[in-house]
């Protein structure tokens, strides 16, 4: 389940949507974890991805504006880029992305892409609770490693734009909007036509309360993401807008299409879940936390499940005793 409405105070984790908000202690629930992260299985292959050799990048990729062979050393480490990001708590993705980035650095260790895999594991292991582009959801230092790493990648080869655009993400998180914004206009001059300058670029505009122009910026990414991973990250984006615009009615719309792209996922019922508990909508939660763990449970999901149970039977006693007054 994604944790985009939840976030830590003290010992207390809040959940906030719509003007709605729902608290409670750790120890409410026994064996709760502080985070509630979604879990996805291993990437669908992707046919632009070789073993070895060279990768072949389109016009519609993420990595090029034309037709190109890229070095044997980057081919394997967009390689384990793409295990990581898109899969950043499944244990045996980033194994397999581990062992893919190490066959890189034994070709070419300065190899810029191997740097922004780091960039991403270390700010995964970083990660508490919250959506990845806000300051609180690591742990203190965590993002300042992730952009050192970063600069080992602009370091390496100052003229691969996608450096820049991760950089960027990096420091929208530092609220650092004027850095930034110059990171993002530096990887546009150097493609314009690239995943991630839309994405983080549609992530400013969003932080920036401009709302209309991340929405676009949403819009163009989605053109030139290349798997379904990078499509996930663009409508959890959209979700995200219409949560902060107050679209109630968007959202739900997003969480219901997920269902229907992916209904045999249980991250799909249990995301969906989530947003119903957050909107005080629990027992609706209860029935669709039921039919993630139907599908496969996870911890986030069993989690949910006692959550949302225990905050209806909280509220049948207020309305009885409501009753009896």
């Amino acid at each position: 389940m994604k944790v985009d409405r939840a976030w830590i105070e003290g010992d207390v984790v809040i959940c906030n949507q719509f003007g709605g908000e729902i608290s409670f202690k750790r120890n409410e629930i026994d064996k709760i974890e502080t985070s509630q992260r979604s879990q996805s299985a291993l990437p669908r292959s992707n046919p632009k991805i070789k073993e070895a050799g060279t990768i072949e990048q389109k016009v519609d990729g993420p990595d090029g504006p034309s037709q190109k062979n890229i070095p044997e050393a980057r081919s394997l480490a967009l390689k384990a880029y793409q295990l990581a990001a898109e899969n950043p708590f499944n244990a045996e993705a980033r194994m397999e992305a581990l062992e893919v980035l190490d066959q890189a650095r034994q070709i070419n260790a300065l190899e810029a892409e191997i740097f922004l895999t780091e960039a991403i594991m270390v700010l995964q292991d970083g990660y508490r609770i919250g959506p990845w582009y806000k300051s609180n959801t690591y742990n203190a230092g965590t993002v300042d490693s992730a952009i050192y790493k970063v600069n080992g990648a602009i370091n390496s080869d100052p003229s691969y734009y996608k450096s820049y655009a991760i950089q960027a993400w990096f420091y929208i998180i530092k609220s650092d909007f004027d850095k930034a914004e110059k990171l993002l206009d530096k990887s546009y001059s150097l493609e314009n036509t690239n995943y991630y300058y839309w994405l983080y670029k549609g992530t400013l505009s969003m932080e920036e309360k401009r709302y209309s122009e991340a929405s676009s910026c949403y819009d163009t990414a989605n053109t030139f993401a290349s798997t379904e991973g990078m499509k996930d990250i663009i409508r959890g984006r959209k979700k995200d807008l219409a949560k902060i615009s107050g679209n109630i009615a968007e959202a739900e719309r997003l969480y219901l299409d997920d269902i229907s792209e992916s209904p045999d996922s249980q991250y799909s019922y249990g995301n969906y879940a989530g947003f119903l508990l957050c909107n005080g909508r629990f027992e609706e939660a209860i029935e669709y936390y039921t039919k993630a763990i139907n599908i496969a449970p996870y911890p986030a999901a069993l989690i949910g499940l006692e959550f949302a149970k225990m905050k209806n039977n909280a509220a049948a006693k207020c309305k009885n005793n409501q009753m009896q007054i």
